[in-house]
């Protein structure tokens, strides 16, 4: 079990890691650690990881964005734009292919 000063601690430093991240561009993120001495590999690490933080985090809202313009589960029953209706042929198609499975695993044991 985690102590509880330790997720005091983790919460504020990620807590002030996205406010810096925030606030601040990549580019000036890069200049000040190597301002601190940090190697440029890693700086160039880091910003790539901001870089991808960021990307995820703009397709998360834009997905989001589209499931709440889609409706989702705020209907009791989902809608869809068109009808599939299935033929004779069609069952007799997933049939063929149930027993070929069946057939295929049984042999195999």
């Amino acid at each position: 079990m985690i102590d509880v000063d330790i997720r005091v601690k983790i919460f504020i430093s990620m807590f002030f890691s996205g406010l810096i991240l925030y606030h601040s561009n990549e580019t000036e993120l890069i200049l000040g650690l190597v301002k601190l001495k940090v190697p440029y590999e890693i700086g160039f690490m880091i910003q790539l990881a901001t870089l991808f933080l960021l990307v995820f985090m703009g397709e998360m809202k834009d997905t989001i964005y589209v499931i709440q313009l889609r409706g989702f589960k705020k209907q009791p029953v989902r809608t869809y734009y068109g009808q599939i209706y299935f033929k004779r042929k069609d069952y007799i198609i997933m049939n063929i292919f149930l027993m070929m499975t069946v057939l295929f695993v049984y042999n195999g044991r």
